[in-house]
């Protein structure tokens, strides 16, 4: 039988970034990741912000862990990361062999809110990984500024309420394993 994993990675682009436009490379990327991951039956969200790459994996552990290791070797970045790796129950990009987050406002919007100034993926603590890859599978173009707020981010916003209130009865843990159908870490 096959276990399902979450796997959360950053690393630094090789590509200098050009304020404004959209990396080539970050193309290339998300195309060879598309093909790669319907074959494999991998689905995820690849973000790219301030020199950094930010990706989730999910899917079979032997298939998410060849994925990784294959992009460990790839040429246009470099310090790869794991940020996290979990055991999940379900999917949260299921429809999606890659999903990619083209709004830099609008993360640093959702990073502003948590007093975070910079998209620094490599300094992030566990909840915040585990928070903005839940904002990730929530978002949707066009966005407001103020995406916590946005009508039409009510179900992210409603999560958020949940796991903030089910934080009085449960460890932090708990609390972020629910709020994202998780269970813990083998």
């Amino acid at each position: 039988m096959s276990q399902l994993i979450r796997l959360v990675y950053a690393s630094q682009s090789n590509s200098p970034a050009r304020a404004g436009s959209i990396d080539p490379v970050v193309g290339n990327i998300l195309a060879q990741s598309r093909r790669n991951n319907d074959r494999d039956s991998i689905g995820g969200i690849l973000y790219y912000g301030n020199g950094f790459f930010f990706q989730c994996l999910e899917g079979d552990r032997s298939k998410v862990e060849q994925a990784y290791e294959r992009i460990r070797s790839d040429v246009r970045h470099r310090e790869p990361r794991i940020l996290r790796l979990q055991t999940v129950n379900r999917r949260l990009f299921g429809d999606w062999s890659m999903k990619y987050i083209p709004s830099d406002n609008d993360v640093r919007s959702f990073l502003e809110l948590k007093g975070i100034e910079e998209f620094r993926p490599y300094d992030f603590a566990e909840p915040l990984i585990d928070e903005l890859v839940l904002y990730f599978q929530h978002f949707q173009l066009p966005i407001s500024a103020d995406a916590v707020g946005n009508p039409a981010n009510r179900s992210f916003k409603a999560d958020l309420a949940a796991a903030a209130m089910d934080a009085k009865k449960a460890g932090l843990w708990d609390r972020i394993a629910d709020a994202l159908g998780l269970r813990k870490s083998a």
